[in-house]
């Protein structure tokens, strides 16, 4: 009689090697949150409003708005924002940029 034909034994899949992960260079900040900011001077309170879409509004203490271009957390923990259309001296700089650093629902200004 004939022999039976013995079943193909599957071949394993071959795995692949593993990706090493970046080690990232310098220290990271914790990427602060869109929401209001708030910063207290003589003349008033400044807030400034990062928005989710990268934007920005400063308010300045007599309820004026101003817009800005962007917004990012920097390695060191401030927030860089601008370019805006105002100057007032120590933290906000008119066609430059603002440098704030956040803590909680307060920031302030990092002189330059």
């Amino acid at each position: 009689p004939p022999t039976a034909t013995p079943s193909p034994v599957p071949t394993p899949a071959a795995t692949e090697a593993p990706t090493a992960t970046p080690t990232p260079a310098g220290p990271t900040a914790t990427p602060v949150r869109a929401g209001t900011y708030t910063y207290n001077v003589t003349k008033g309170t400044w807030k400034l409003q990062l928005r989710d879409d990268g934007l920005f509004v400063l308010t300045d203490p007599d309820g004026n708005q101003h817009s800005g271009e962007g917004w990012l957390t920097e390695p060191d923990g401030t927030v860089s924002c601008g370019p805006t259309d105002i100057y007032e001296a120590d933290f906000a700089f008119a066609a430059g940029c603002s440098r704030w650093k956040i803590s909680g629902k307060s920031c302030k200004p990092v002189k330059p």
